[in-house]
C-alpha cells in the first residue's frame, strides 16, 4: 500500500497541482493528499497529462477508489487506460517502446512529441491534425446522382460506406422496388450498382463533408437522407418502411433501431417491440437519418471530426436548439455485427496511424459546445 501510494505521489507535482488548487505544497505527498481529499471532486488536474474530468467519466468506478490516480494505476498492470482524451499511451508507448507507465505519463507532457506520437498538447494540434487528414485524402465523385424530377419516386437517399468486408451486398438487392437513390462511398475501387459512387480513402466523415463542401447539389429535392455504416444489416425493404415511418411521424432526425445481438454504446438505441418509435436526444452516429430542413442544418456538423466521435453529440445539441424532433424506430431495426474495438479495431489502428485520436476529438466538441454527454428517452 505504501509503495502504492509513493508511485502515485510521482503523478502529482507539487507545483502544476498546487496552480490547479490555488495553493502551495512542499511536497508531491502533500500534493497527493490534497488531491484525494479535494481536488478530485472539483476536477483539479493532478499531472499535466491527466483530464480528472474527462477520466472519472470514462471510468465510474474510480469512486471505489482513493483517487484517479489509484484507479488508474491499478489497472495500468494489464491495461492501457487513457489519462487524457488528448493522449494515446498505446501509440505513444509504440513509438517511444517505453514500458514503465509514469515514465510514459512524463514523456507525453513533453513538448517533443506530436500528434504522430499519440499526444496533443491543445486543441490547436489536433485541429492542425484534422486539416492535414482532410487535405491529404483527395474524394473524387465518380458517378453524380441523377436530378429528381417532380415525379420521380425515389425521393430518398441512402448514403453506405463501402469497404473491406462489407456486410451490404449481404442484404442489399439492386432489382427490388425502393424509395431511395443509393450514393456508395468508397474506401477503394469497388464494383457498385448505384445511382451515385464517390471514391474517397478517408473517412465518412471526410467523405460526407467533402461533397457538402463541394457537390451541395447532391443532396438537392431528396426528402430524407441516411448516412449507414458497412459493418450494418438490414431488410432491404425495411428502409422504405424507415423513410416512411420518419415521414408520417414528422420525425427530423432519426435512425433504425439496434437489433438483438448487435455491438453498441448507447442502451436507448436498442429494439423495443411494443412501440413504433421513442422520442430521444439525439441519434447515434453509425446509421443517422436526416428529413427536410434537418439535412442543410446538420450536414455542415460532419467537418469537425475525422473519426465522427462527437457529431452525434452535437448534432443532438443543434437539433434541440432548432426545434428538431429525433427518435429511434423501433418497426426497423439494424444488426450492427463489428464489436467496437478502439484498442486493436482496424478503423481505430487506421486513425491512429494518421495522427487522428477520437477522444480527442470527441472531448473538444463536449468541451467547445458544452455538449450533454449521452443518449436518453425524452
Amino acid at each position: 500500500m505504501q509503495n502504492e501510494f509513493f508511485r502515485c505521489c510521482e503523478l502529482c507535482p507539487p507545483d502544476f497541482y498546487g496552480k490547479q488548487a490555488g495553493l502551495e505544497f512542499q511536497t508531491r505527498e502533500d500534493a497527493l493528499k490534497h488531491f484525494c481529499r479535494i481536488g478530485q471532486t472539483r476536477n483539479y488536474n493532478p499531472h499535466p497529462s491527466f483530464n480528472t474530468k474527462w477520466y472519472k467519466w470514462q471510468h465510474p468506478d474510480v469512486i471505489n477508489f482513493k483517487s484517479i490516480l489509484h484507479h488508474f494505476l491499478f489497472y495500468s498492470e494489464n491495461n492501457f487506460f487513457d489519462p487524457s482524451p488528448y493522449i494515446d499511451l498505446r501509440k505513444l508507448q509504440d513509438v517511444t517502446g517505453t514500458e514503465d507507465i509514469i515514465e510514459l505519463i512524463n514523456l507525453s507532457s513533453k513538448k517533443e512529441f506530436g500528434p504522430m506520437h499519440g499526444v496533443y498538447h491543445d486543441h490547436y494540434q489536433l485541429i492542425d491534425q484534422q486539416k492535414n487528414f482532410q487535405h491529404s485524402h483527395s474524394c473524387n465523385l465518380v458517378k453524380a446522382l441523377p436530378s429528381i424530377s417532380s415525379d420521380q419516386q425515389r425521393r430518398n437517399l441512402v448514403w453506405v460506406q463501402l469497404g473491406p468486408g462489407t456486410e451490404f451486398f449481404k442484404w442489399f438487392d439492386a432489382n427490388k422496388f425502393r424509395t431511395w437513390d443509393l450514393l456508395a462511398n468508397c474506401y477503394e475501387k469497388t464494383p457498385v450498382d448505384a445511382e451515385g459512387i464517390l471514391l474517397q480513402p478517408g473517412t465518412k466523415f471526410t467523405g460526407m463533408a467533402h461533397v457538402w463542401e463541394n457537390y451541395p447539389e447532391t443532396f438537392e429535392g431528396y426528402e430524407s437522407v441516411i448516412f449507414i455504416d458497412d459493418d450494418l444489416q438490414f431488410i432491404h425493404e425495411d428502409i422504405d418502411l424507415l423513410f416512411q415511418t420518419a415521414e408520417e411521424n414528422q420525425i427530423d432526425v432519426f435512425q433504425p433501431a439496434l437489433a438483438k445481438g448487435s455491438f453498441g454504446t448507447w442502451p436507448v438505441f436498442s429494439q423495443k417491440f411494443d412501440t413504433t418509435w421513442r422520442q430521444t436526444n439525439g441519434v447515434e452516429i453509425m446509421m443517422p437519418g436526416l428529413r427536410g430542413n434537418a439535412i442543410k442544418d446538420l450536414l455542415p456538423l460532419f467537418c469537425y471530426s475525422v473519426s465522427g466521435f462527437g457529431i452525434d453529440l452535437l448534432m443532438a445539441e443543434v437539433s434541440k436548439n432548432k426545434g428538431y424532433t429525433s427518435g429511434v424506430i423501433d418497426t426497423v431495426a439494424a444488426l450492427h455485427t463489428k464489436e467496437i474495438d478502439q484498442t486493436g479495431g482496424r478503423y481505430y489502428n487506421y486513425l491512429r496511424s494518421k495522427g487522428i485520436n477520437p477522444n480527442a476529438e470527441l472531448w473538444y466538441l463536449i468541451d467547445s459546445f458544452g455538449l450533454d454527454i449521452g443518449f436518453v428517452q425524452l
